[in-house]
Formats: C-alpha cells, structure tokens, sequence
C-alpha cells in the first residue's frame, strides 16, 4: 500500500463525504483510512451494471458480488502476481444505482454555479457498514493523454476482486481527487486530471522502491519532505483520444523484453506493477508465451499482445457503446413514465372534477325535489286560505252594498217627507 496523499483542496473539500461530477453526495465509509490508497486485484471483465442486473433477476441473484467488508486481505495488499494488477482506489459505485444521479442535483441550497464537494446537500447518501459499497478504482498504468477507465471491484473470491467498467457519473469521488471547477463538463476531466497527476506522483523515479507488502519504502522514508501534496487540478481540458499506432508500437517493443515469468503488458520496465491497455488490463495467456526470449518468440509474443489490446479496446468501446444505448434508453423510458404520470395526475384531477360536478347536481336536483315537494303540500291550504279570504271578502262587500241601498232609501224617504214639509208649508205662506 502507497503512503498517504494530501490533497492541495482538502481546505474546501468536504472530506467525510464522497461526491459524483453532478453534485450527488455520499458519506465516506472509509474516512478513517488514509488517502492514496493501491490495492491488488485480477484483470477486468464486463460491465457493472450489466452485473447489477443480476442482482434484481431472483434467477441470478447472489449476495456474493459485493465485498462484506472494506478491510483489505493478504492478497490485496501482497505484491502483484502474473495475473493481477495495481489499482489506486478512487471513490466507490451504489449497490443499485439510480438513473437520476445521472443529472445535475437541484437540492444544493445554491442556485448559482458553485464547485461540487463544498457544500454539504441536502440529500446526503447515507452509508450502510452492513453492506459495504463497491470499491471504485482505475489502474495504475493509466495512459497518458488517454480518457481513464474506471472500475468497480465485485465478486470477491479468494482475497482478490474482479473489476468491472463502471461509467463516470456512477463513481462518488473521495475528496483528494476532486478540484473546484464550476461546471459538470469541466469537472469530468479535471478529476481525471488529478488521479492522472496522483498516479504519476506514486510512480515518480524517487518513489520507485517497492517494498514486499506492496508500501513504497522511500516515500515512508520521506514522509515529512516536500512533493507529498497532489499536483492542483488542471484547468486544461485532456485530448479526447491517443494515437492506438503509437501505443501497439509500445506493447511490441515491451513484448520483447519480457522473460518467462510472462507478466502482463507494462508501462514502465523498472516496475512489477501489470499493465492496462488503456487502463484495461492486458495479462496474456500462458500458452502464448514461449520459454525464453528469442527473436522468433518476441515476435510472436508481440503480435499476440498487440491482437489482446485491440480486442480489448474494441471489447471496452462496445461495453461504453452499450451502456450508452442503454443510459439513452432507460433515459427515455424515464421521460415517458414521467410524462404518463403527468397525464395520469390529469386525467384523475378532471374525474375528480367532474365527480364533484355530479355529486353537486345530484345536491340540486334534491333539494329542488323537496322544494317541489313542500310546493305540493303547501298549494291546496293556500288556495283554500286564499278562497276563504275571498268568500270574507265578499261577503263584507254585499254586506256594505245591502247597507249602502238601505241607507239610500232612508234618504230618499227622509227628502220625500222634507218636500212635503217644505210644499205645505209654502202654500200656507200663499194663503196668508
């Protein structure tokens, strides 16, 4: 195991929590560990999720593809063999991953653009010391110039992990490899950058003593000197590719310097640590291998290297061709579920809506009924007060006419006898 990093970003990095380049954050299962750390395991197979779908088929589940605990064995730490490799360990990968970790988290308290890792979310990922996540790493014989490859440690058999290519928005970055660049596209290289940096920093020509347990005895030895801090990030942004010529010229002409022991393909010649064809490791079979060094056999060593790192890197760029296809798919579908739930949430809303309508009418047409029903029993007594009023009426009405005539006639008797009065009384006065 390699001495401690330090990290020139640690002072604003939030170091017990582990962040994807969107901004997803998890807790740090391993804060209490140093930082830099290698460690042993075999040569990379397929892809991570295309394992973890197994883990959701009762058909091919199984609880062993995850490590039970994060403490290291003999074998991680024990000196590379002839078909394991080196892998610095760089953060970790979820158990199930989710497809929204995929896109820029909204749950930062910020609205504006702000470096991912220093500011703590408001959904933090919580660790479960039960079931420990998958240790994401990338090779030790990364490429310069080239994209990394990175890869999560699954199926533990024997004290050593298979590694399986996980993408990079899977990976939660512990805090040494992450830098304050503002933007997701800027972030996904310049992390890079810095494990890139941290890489050639533990291979450096001061640091080439490797001890049997795998520690590098002269950094121990320099624990106080400078050059311990990682190299900043880079603001540069990498090329997007190599030259695939230059790098087989490469393998050919380390082909022909490798002895019996037949270790895999290696950057540096000086070194035990087994090689990555583009950080995909590259451990060739026995039977390619001929006793000895000769010209004959370099040659037909080389040319079966140089056949495995092409079908390797054609193997790596289908796996990131599929996963793609299937991040766009699932991408889609997620969009269409969204969008028929949307369209669900509506149509329940106006069957709501009118449900209420109805059970409104239905109140109306009620209390009309009763309405109408009171109006039924009410009408025959109001008509019959009504005709009664009338008939009173009435009769007070021929009551006043019958007196009224009577009145008129006593008047017509009371003038009658006035005139006669008056008639006699004149002739009396004629008379006189």
């Amino acid at each position: 195991m390699a001495p401690p990093l330090k990290s020139s970003a640690e002072a604003t990095q939030i170091s017990d929590l582990a962040f994807n380049v969107n901004g997803w954050a998890l807790e740090d299962g391993m804060i209490g560990e140093e930082r830099g750390l290698i460690i042993n395991a075999r040569c990379p197979s397929g892809s991570y999720l295309r394992l973890i779908q197994t883990i959701n088929n009762p058909k091919t589940a199984s609880s062993s593809l995850f490590r039970s605990t994060l403490s290291f064995t003999a074998a991680e730490i024990a000196p590379s063999s002839d078909h394991t490799g080196q892998y610095l360990i760089v953060g970790y990968a979820l158990r199930s991953p989710d497809s929204k970790h995929d896109h820029h988290n909204v749950a930062h308290k910020s609205k504006e653009l702000e470096p991912v890792g220093t500011r703590q979310p408001r959904n933090v990922i919580s660790w479960d010391t039960e079931a420990p996540l998958a240790l994401v790493v990338t090779p030790m014989t990364c490429i310069e110039g080239n994209h990394l490859k990175y890869f999560a440690l699954m199926e533990p058999n024997n004290g050593l992990c298979t590694p399986y290519i996980v993408r990079q928005d899977k990976v939660f970055f512990r805090a040494e490899f992450r830098s304050m660049e503002m933007t997701t596209y800027r972030r996904r290289y310049a992390w890079s950058t810095r494990i890139r940096d941290a890489i050639s920093k533990l291979k450096s020509p001061e640091k080439r003593m490797v001890g049997s347990s795998g520690v590098d005895v002269e950094a121990n030895s320099k624990e106080g000197d400078e050059g311990e801090e990682l190299v900043a990030s880079s603001t540069s942004i990498p090329r997007e590719g190599s030259d695939l010529q230059d790098f087989e010229g490469n393998a050919i002409t380390e082909a022909s310097s490798t002895s019996s022991t037949a270790r895999c393909l290696t950057e540096e010649k000086a070194t035990t640590l087994p090689v990555l064809s583009e950080t995909m490791q590259i451990c060739p079979p026995k039977d390619l291998v001929g006793p000895g060094p000769g010209p004959g056999i370099e040659i037909d060593m080389g040319l079966a290297r140089q056949l495995q790192v092409r079908l390797l890197f054609r193997k790596a760029e289908v796996l990131e061709q599929r996963e793609r296809e299937i991040a766009a798919k699932e991408k889609t579908l997620e969009e269409r579920s969204i969008q028929l739930k949307i369209r669900e949430q509506a149509l329940q809303q106006q069957r709501t809506e009118l449900e209420d309508k109805g059970a409104t009418c239905n109140t109306r047409k009620t209390d009309l009924d009763i309405v109408k029903n009171v109006l039924g029993q009410r009408q025959p007594q109001t008509v019959q007060k009504m005709q009664a009023a009338l008939d009173k009426e009435k009769a007070a009405m021929n009551d006043a006419m019958t007196k009224g005539v009577k009145r008129r006639r006593e008047g017509d008797d009371d003038l009658e006898q006035e005139a006669l009065r008056l008639c006699s009384g004149g002739q009396n006065c004629s008379r006189g």
